[in-house]
């Protein structure tokens, strides 16, 4: 596999996981996992991009939580640190304990300064992300790039979210053209986290991501080499 180029990335994150790729679990858990709610729909089709039917590895118990957790009602960031935590964080815990997770903190002046989250592989910060309430309107561009410094020539972009509440964007933060210029934004997809499915959706996301962050880390030096 090469590198892929920016334009192709919603493809990558997208694609269907191999059998081998998915999470087995009885047909009793698949079944309890359905749903027919006219707000919250949840088919075969919708489990089968995630499940197969198979013997379940008890260690991957969290994922089925999260696949279960209703979105808070609340109005600030504070009201889904929980949340998220169980959706991003978790997961991205369970598929790769080798990863570092940085959770800063929302108060001044760290949150001026740092992204709220961050996850390094072979210490390199490749994936970070920013949380805000669903009713803030405050730019993701700005969130970002703003606290980023660029440091990982010659990789093409990084990746990042950004989640207003329970909706979570999927980006790609790419290199700057020049040493004068910023780095720019790329969407890759958006999902909300208030539907089973979407949450589905994330974690085939969050697993197809990781390959592609084993492929960034393979191509940046790390800081200890620099």
């Amino acid at each position: 596999m090469g590198f892929p180029p920016v334009e192709e990335l919603k493809n990558l994150v997208q694609k269907p996981l191999a059998e081998g790729e998915k999470i087995p679990i009885p047909l009793c858990l698949f079944a309890s996992l359905l749903s027919i709610s006219v707000k919250d729909q949840c088919g075969h089709d919708d489990l089968s991009t995630l499940f197969m039917l198979g013997e379940f590895p008890f260690h991957l118990v969290a994922v089925l939580a999260v696949v279960c957790d209703p979105a808070p009602e609340g109005h600030t960031q504070y009201d889904f640190i929980s949340f998220l935590d169980k959706n991003i964080h978790h997961i991205l815990e369970l598929l790769e304990p080798s990863g570092q997770m940085i959770h800063n903190s929302y108060e001044e002046p760290m949150q001026m300064i740092f992204s709220t989250f961050n996850f390094t592989v072979n210490g390199l910060c490749l994936f970070q992300g920013e949380e805000k309430g669903p009713n803030n309107m405050m730019d993701p561009w700005e969130e970002l790039i703003n606290k980023l410094t660029w440091t990982y020539c010659p990789a093409p972009y990084i990746f990042a979210y950004y989640c207003y509440g329970s909706r979570l964007m999927l980006m790609a933060i790419t290199a700057p053209k020049s040493d004068e210029e910023k780095p720019g934004l790329e969407d890759i997809v958006t999902v909300d986290l208030r539907r089973r499915k979407d949450h589905i959706a994330n974690i085939h996301h969050l697993i197809n991501l990781l390959a592609l962050l084993h492929l960034l880390a393979s191509l940046v030096a790390p800081p200890t080499s620099h």
